[in-house]
């Protein structure tokens, strides 16, 4: 399970996408589509064979919309039918993109309803340590820290943490940081190697270079070359 800080809306054009949100899950089709609203919590198995489109984008992009149900998220969240719509999705165009955003968010809205933002306990426990995440991971972020800030135990953070992402805290954070160090590496030409290893947290360039090694197969240096070409 994680979140993210934007909208998102992804789009099955072949095959089949299975979807958990916030606990219940979800069979996509070819032509379905969901949409994501900011810190909602998912995970995605895509199966074999199947093919997405995913679009990220911020309130900015559909201020009205986004002002109108702030705090809010939808009953239902998945969208049919929308093959009619499928070169939308993968337009360039500003402006084209944010008019056709407004009109998914029109087609939302006129299928469902839209409900106050409310979290099971365990849904909670967890909204509350990846925010944690998301909001000091280029600090001291250990798992020592997050138990003392956020008033749970040590070991009852480790084991449900584990037991609802698959994975340890360390190994979740270590991928959280690498992945904004990817975003990093490939937007903005004017960071150093050094520069973004320090702003995602990581203490040494040898624990940044092993374990960017690890998640994405490849080294800083050959994404910042590629970028620079």
């Amino acid at each position: 399970m994680h979140f993210h800080n934007n909208f998102e809306i992804n789009y099955v054009s072949e095959g089949e996408l299975e979807l958990t949100l916030d606990n219940t899950d979800y069979t996509l089709k070819a032509g379905d589509a969901v949409i994501i609203f900011p810190k909602q919590l998912h995970r995605y198995v895509r199966a074999k064979h199947s093919r997405t489109c995913i679009i990220s984008f911020s309130a900015d992009m559909i201020s009205t919309f986004a002002r109108k149900y702030e705090g809010m998220i939808p009953e239902n969240s998945i969208l049919k039918g929308l093959s009619v719509f499928e070169d939308k999705f993968l337009t360039k165009n500003y402006f084209t993109q944010k008019g056709f955003l407004y009109e998914i968010c029109g087609i939302l809205s006129e299928n469902t309803t839209f409900k106050k933002e409310v979290y099971s306990k365990d849904l909670q426990f967890l909204h509350n340590i990846l925010l944690f995440i998301d909001e000091n991971y280029m600090y001291d972020c250990s798992l020592q820290t997050a138990a003392k800030t956020l008033k749970y135990s040590y070991s009852y953070i480790s084991k449900q943490f584990t037991k609802y992402m698959n994975m340890s805290y360390s190994e979740y954070l270590n991928r959280y940081r690498i992945d904004r160090a990817l975003m990093l590496l490939t937007s903005d030409k004017n960071l150093t190697i050094s520069r973004i290893c320090t702003e995602c947290g990581f203490d040494s360039l040898c624990s940044f270079n092993r374990n960017f090694k690890k998640y994405t197969g490849t080294t800083p240096s050959s994404i910042a070359a590629q970028k620079n070409l």
